[in-house]
């Protein structure tokens, strides 16, 4: 039971990291697109995007012009604050990235 929670934790970490790094990636982010490209659900997607503002690392922006439907609210991350950096150790390798 113990190690369902420890994959759980480490799969909303890779989660947050592919929206950040979904977000550095494009310009014109909104969560219907992170949804779209990354296969996450809308609902995983808005929790995290929220997670992510509530902890000041993303930002909304203004709201995108499309033909119909909701309009979409750009992301960005908040680069002006915060550097970003990871270093990830396993037995046979470590990387690192900023």
């Amino acid at each position: 039971m113990k190690s369902e929670g420890i994959n759980r934790d480490h799969q909303k970490e890779r989660n947050v990291s592919l929206l950040i790094r979904m977000i550095h990636a494009d310009p014109e982010c909104s969560r219907a697109k992170l949804s779209k490209k990354t296969g996450l659900g809308q609902a995983t997607v808005t929790k995290l995007i929220g997670q992510l503002i509530d902890w000041g690392v993303v930002y909304e922006r203004e709201i995108l012009d499309t033909s119909k439907g909701r309009k979409p609210i750009r992301l960005k991350l908040r680069s002006d604050r915060f550097l970003l950096g990871a270093v990830r150790l396993a037995r046979n390798y470590a990387t690192a990235g900023l």
